[in-house]
């Protein structure tokens, strides 16, 4: 709070997670799991998931877009959405066009990060960036993660490149990381840039 950044607490949510699971007991609609493999763990699974788009009833319109609705006939039955038009547009990226690597010695599980893979993933950015013209995006399972590739010089080795650097900051407002995105992508006339931040966040989604 002092340095002007939202409070994080790690048992704060914990605590939220158990009151919430409390709070569901005796609920029909909710699978309660718990598993002992590699420690305990607690697990609540919405049977019903028209529960979470409950909102929209209260709303003039709404509108659903994802890549991973298809069928949409299921999606809006499950949802339970009522008087909704469907409308599926053809693939943005050819798939001829959109080359998927996968290196399968590194891992951003928890028990598996360590400085060694760190520097590994460091070493297949680095190499990808030299190698992609313009812009690139490179997005962390988790701000944990990003700090740990950071830890591990990704930003120096990537001032080596030659293209200006954005780092995405945890906490920052609205109009802070606008500012950053729209410089990120204005390098994109000249040598380019490179943007890091996390998955499931703003810049990876929606930009």
């Amino acid at each position: 709070i002092e340095k002007g950044k939202p409070p994080r607490s790690y048992i704060g949510r914990v605590g939220e997670f158990l009151l919430f699971w409390l709070s569901l007991i005796g609920r029909e609609d909710y699978h309660f799991l718990m598993s002992r493999d590699k420690g305990l763990s607690l697990e609540l699974v919405a049977l019903d998931p028209s529960k979470a788009l409950s909102f929209v009833k209260n709303v003039q319109s709404a509108i659903f877009m994802s890549g991973t609705l298809t069928p949409l006939e299921a999606f809006r039955d499950v949802m339970g959405i009522e008087n909704a038009k469907l409308k599926k547009f053809p693939r943005m990226v050819k798939r001829e066009n959109a080359q998927v690597l996968v290196a399968k010695d590194v891992s951003t599980r928890g028990e598996e990060r360590s400085m060694e893979v760190y520097k590994r993933m460091v070493d297949y950015i680095v190499e990808a960036v030299k190698l992609i013209p313009k812009n690139v995006g490179v997005f962390t399972a988790s701000y944990e993660v990003l700090q740990g590739l950071l830890s591990a010089n990704l930003e120096v080795r990537l001032e080596g490149t030659g293209k200006a650097i954005f780092i995405e900051k945890q906490g920052a407002t609205s109009q802070e990381n606008d500012l950053l995105v729209a410089k990120f992508k204005a390098h994109a006339r000249g040598k380019g840039a490179v943007l890091l931040g996390v998955m499931g966040g703003r810049n990876s989604e929606g930009q």
